[in-house]
């Protein structure tokens, strides 16, 4: 129990106490606010350091890069690096009162130092870059295989040939390898340069630098190809004939672009930017597409040219070419950004094609409308004839060309080649009607024909058209040309026989040597007529022609040796009968093997084996 006096002094003192926590409180409050005074001190104390210390990394790389050279890359890049991360640090601080001086001047550094790494980009390039030479590429490329239709592997081996001699020789088996566009030790230099600009925010000044670079060289590459030597209005001056040496240049021009330009410009795309990340693609097509004009205006020009059906094979060639060619375009310039050069191929081939397809039916109407007279009169295979059908027979080199071009695609129009080929021989046909008018003589006429179908069947059976126009269209043809022999004959031989024929047999006792006399000597005038003329005329077919001298012989001199053994005799026994029995069967024969030779042969004189 606690006594009166107790809780007094307890009392006492407790008063006491709070007196004196009273008086000790300011003095709390006044040390805890110089503790914090001491922090934000010591914080403001910290950052002034690393604001000075970013001001010094200033003064520290402004020499570098005002210096003027990047010998020492590694220390400009340094100075790059430390200049992006002050720029970073005053940009988190705008408040500071400094900030924006100091940005605008690490910002200004900065500023010449990608300015000092561009002209490095440029003097590395113009330095090192190597503008390939057109023979060296020209001969890279492998032997040319183009059809007999064109002279365009003639005019490729020389070219090649020509590079080959001046560049040493190569293997049969050549692999293709594009041409280096700059030095290899300086490309690793230049994607350094490149990764440090883009890591500065300058992607897209060091992608117009490259650009602007590698567009005036790839532009140099084709004009030291020739690319540009022909305008459009010189094209639409040339004649055919000039114009396909020209034609296959620019092939063979486009094939080292595609095969060997493009690959090099892209392969040198994908190492200068390297471990970047930027859209290769587009910066290859932004490289190469201002030189597209320049590439492919020249084959836009041939397809404006006037429609010559010479022209057909030439636009075959050049539209297999982009067709060849367009797969390997459209796998380098993938992408929305990149379809500028695929499609600009894609247009001259539609181009082309569209040409092609013109041309070919200028062809079938020039067939049919044909009025070239006959020149020459011995009813041999006329020259409009032979063209047509070797032209056919070229033509048929490009038949999955041709049936690709007249299909598009559609399953309807699988069969227009042989449908279009099949109106042209109908039309050829026509035309030899209409040509064998202008022959008098009824007989020639139909050796004309014949000579003309036959080649015709002979051909068309020995190529690829056979297989489009079908047995059954062969054999018809070859019906007519049986036809047209068996009415010559007819026609040219039935008079002659008329004279070995005609007496009965109730009349063969009467009749009179006068009668003899005149059968004897009308036969012998007409067939001299006959062998005459005929021997003049031209069988050029070996098989065919000794097929009508056989079917004649056949014929006429079995009559002959009947009616000389029946009648001879009374002749014989006369007068002169030399004068009326000229020729003896051996001679007859040995006589109508000498026909459609286009030259005759004396027999005047009678002569027996």
């Amino acid at each position: 129990m606690f006594t009166g006096s107790m809780i007094e002094v307890l009392t006492t003192f407790d008063q006491r106490l709070s007196g004196l926590e009273a008086v000790m409180r300011p003095t709390q409050i006044r040390t805890l606010a110089f503790r914090r005074a001491f922090r934000n001190i010591d914080q403001t104390l910290t950052s002034a350091d690393s604001i000075l210390g970013k001001f010094d990394i200033c003064r520290q790389v402004e020499p570098k890069i005002l210096a003027g050279s990047l010998d020492d890359k590694e220390g400009f890049f340094w100075a790059v690096d430390q200049l992006q991360d002050v720029i970073q640090f005053f940009s988190q601080r705008k408040n500071f009162k400094s900030s924006e001086s100091a940005l605008h001047h690490a910002r200004s550094l900065l500023s010449k130092a990608v300015g000092k790494m561009e002209d490095e980009f440029r003097s590395l390039f113009n330095t090192h870059s190597k503008i390939p030479e057109a023979d060296k590429l020209l001969s890279a490329l492998p032997e040319p295989t183009h059809r007999a239709s064109s002279s365009c592997a003639d005019v490729m081996t020389e070219s090649q040939n020509k590079a080959a001699h001046t560049h040493g020789s190569q293997g049969a088996e050549k692999q293709i390898n594009p041409p280096v566009l700059v030095t290899a030790s300086v490309v690793p230099q230049l994607n350094a340069l490149v990764q440090k600009m883009a890591s500065a925010g300058y992607s897209q000044q060091i992608v117009k630098v490259y650009r602007d670079i590698r567009s005036a060289a790839f532009d140099q590459a084709l004009r030291k190809l020739g690319a540009d030597k022909l305008s459009k209005e010189d094209v639409l001056r040339l004649p055919v004939e000039a114009l396909e040496p020209k034609v296959c240049s620019w092939m063979q021009c486009v094939k080292v672009v595609v095969k060997m330009l493009f690959v090099a410009e892209q392969r040198l795309c994908m190492q200068v930017f390297h471990a970047v990340d930027m859209p290769k693609e587009k910066i290859l097509r932004e490289v190469v597409e201002p030189s597209m004009p320049m590439l492919l205006t020249f084959g836009e020009s041939v397809t404006k040219c006037k429609r010559v059906v010479d022209s057909l094979f030439l636009l075959l060639e050049m539209y297999e070419t982009i067709q060849e060619l367009f797969p390997e375009i459209c796998g380098m310039f993938r992408g929305e950004m990149s379809v500028g050069v695929p499609n600009a191929f894609l247009t001259l081939r539609k181009r082309v094609g569209q040409a092609a397809k013109e041309t070919f039916n200028e062809f079938e109407d020039a067939v049919e409308k044909d009025n070239k007279p006959v020149a020459s009169m011995d009813g041999t295979v006329h020259q409009y004839t032979s063209w047509v059908i070797n032209y056919i027979k070229l033509l048929l080199d490009y038949q999955d060309t041709l049936k690709d071009l007249f299909g598009d695609g559609d399953p309807s129009k699988a069969t227009y080649l042989g449908e279009a080929t099949s109106r042209i021989m109908t039309a050829l046909q026509a035309n030899l009607d209409a040509k064998s008018k202008h022959f008098k003589d009824p007989a020639l006429t139909h050796i004309f024909l014949m000579n003309n179908i036959h080649y015709i069947v002979v051909s068309v059976r020995r190529s690829d058209a056979k297989e489009l126009l079908g047995d059954d269209w062969v054999q018809r043809l070859r019906r007519i040309v049986q036809r047209h022999q068996a009415t010559y004959q007819r026609t040219a031989w039935t008079k002659v026989l008329s004279y070995l024929s005609g007496i009965t047999s109730e009349s063969q006792g009467n009749v009179s040597r006068s009668m003899l006399k005149e059968r004897f000597k009308n036969f012998n005038s007409t067939f001299e007529l006959l062998h005459a003329t005929q021997s003049q005329w031209i069988i050029p077919d070996g098989e065919l022609r000794e097929a009508v001298r056989l079917a004649i012989a056949e014929i006429l001199v079995p009559a002959y040796r009947s009616f000389l053994k029946r009648y001879g005799v009374s002749l014989q026994n006369g007068k002169n009968p030399h004068k009326y029995i000229k020729y003896y069967p051996e001679t007859l024969e040995q006589m109508l093997g000498d026909l459609f030779e286009g030259k005759a042969k004396d027999y005047s004189q009678p002569t027996r084996r």
